[in-house]
């Protein structure tokens, strides 16, 4: 168990790290990612997608919008893992999926995560979250099910090429409020 403190299994960032090095392909499921996460894990998902296959499933971003960095960064990372092989890519799903799934394979030999963990630097590092490895097989079969389902078996998960994301407008509104305009008068 994965939970970002030190005396409850620490950070599942580091496990991350750690998985992908050893294993061929990998699968994730999240609601939310980071654009940090995309940049700092960047060339590891390449290499992972020149082993086997890399797929990124983002669940919540199709309905809520994405912020323009996001989007470049989606964009770049599915580009990129195009020109690699056609079994690599980034998938929308059109209905909003919050869950978070990380699957590593090599071989006969696979690695399932199912948690709470978002795939950012936040989810990895920073919220308290709970993420564990799935070791029961049935659990691990019925998983192994349900993701091939979100990315190949619905009619409501497309390639990222295939869907225009929205674009959140992010401008903070101005207020006219002041500290002073809250103070306590004298008087």
């Amino acid at each position: 168990m994965f939970t970002n403190h030190k005396d409850f299994g620490g950070p599942f960032g580091k496990q991350f790290i750690n998985d992908i090095n050893k294993y061929d392909s990998l699968e994730i499921a999240s609601g939310y990612f980071g654009v940090s996460a995309i940049e700092k894990y960047k060339n590891n998902l390449l290499n992972i997608s020149k082993r086997g296959y890399f797929r990124l499933l983002v669940g919540m971003i199709y309905h809520e919008g994405v912020s323009k960095p996001q989007k470049k960064a989606l964009e770049n990372l599915n580009e990129n893992l195009k020109k690699i092989n056609d079994d690599s890519g980034v998938f929308i799903s059109l209905r909003q999926f919050h869950g978070k799934i990380y699957k590593f394979k090599k071989n006969d030999d696979v690695k399932i995560y199912l948690g709470s963990s978002n795939f950012s630097d936040s989810g990895f590092f920073g919220n308290i979250e709970c993420t564990s490895v799935i070791h029961e097989k049935q659990s691990k079969t019925e998983i192994n099910k349900f993701l091939n389902h979100l990315y190949f078996g619905n009619e409501f998960t497309a390639p990222l090429n295939e869907v225009e994301l929205f674009v959140k407008n992010r401008r903070k509104k101005k207020t006219k409020d002041r500290l002073k305009n809250y103070e306590i008068r004298e008087e």
